[in-house]
């Protein structure tokens, strides 16, 4: 998969962001479960994998196109942020997270003739709504 053709869809705070006129030039996920060996004398290799703390995190950047997003960091103010893939045979994933808050933000301008982004860090929390932090949803085929 790539990120130009297998991206159908980002959707941000709830609209579609290429039909609202967000555009993303970054867009990463990072899942973390905490996992770790357990180790035991006698044993080659684990005996066990422990489970940690759940973290949804990443990274975007934004085409700025006005203060919404901006204001959303200074306001800590939560969105909602999903988006879909597609590989050539017609599978699909639809990677959601219902409660995502902007750690850090910041407005770059490089110089001239340049575009303003919006480049934030940003980490889900847990959805009361669904009680769910990351949903992956999958769709084989037709």
């Amino acid at each position: 998969m790539n990120s130009v053709g297998s991206i159908a869809n980002v959707w941000f705070d709830g609209a579609d962001a290429f039909a609202a006129g967000t555009f993303f030039s970054n867009l990463t996920l990072d899942v973390d479960g905490a996992l770790r060996m357990q180790n035991a004398i006698g044993y080659l290799g684990s005996v066990g994998i422990g489970q940690g703390r759940f973290n949804v995190s990443g990274n975007i950047s934004i085409y700025f196109k006005d203060l919404s997003v901006y204001n959303k960091y200074i306001n800590d103010n939560s969105f909602n942020l999903a988006f879909s893939v597609e590989d050539t045979a017609g599978n699909a994933y639809i990677f959601s997270m219902g409660n995502v808050k902007l750690e850090s933000a910041t407005v770059t301008a490089g110089g001239s003739d340049q575009d303003i982004m919006i480049d934030a860090t940003y980490r889900g929390s847990m959805d009361a709504n669904t009680l769910t932090m990351l949903q992956i949803d999958r769709f084989a085929a037709a």
